[in-house]
């Protein structure tokens, strides 16, 4: 969830930079050297996915904890 409103806010300044063209926004996009997201800084990589760490969660005893099988 997190990375899904970071995206939008992006698309969303990009818009407010340089429009509704579809490539002036990724153009924009792929110019920022990176973003400031609810979860810290991050980029994207050279395929267009954003390059941060996906933490698998569980839920245990109500809340969440990472799961074991994430390596730091």
């Amino acid at each position: 969830a997190c990375t899904t409103y970071d995206c939008i806010n992006i698309v969303i300044d990009a818009i407010s930079n340089v429009g509704t063209k579809g490539q002036d926004i990724v153009d924009w996009v792929k110019a920022q050297p990176s973003f400031d997201g609810v979860c810290g800084e991050f980029t994207f990589n050279e395929y267009g996915d954003p390059d941060k760490p996906n933490i698998p969660l569980i839920c245990k005893d109500g809340k969440f904890v990472i799961h074991e099988s994430y390596e730091q």
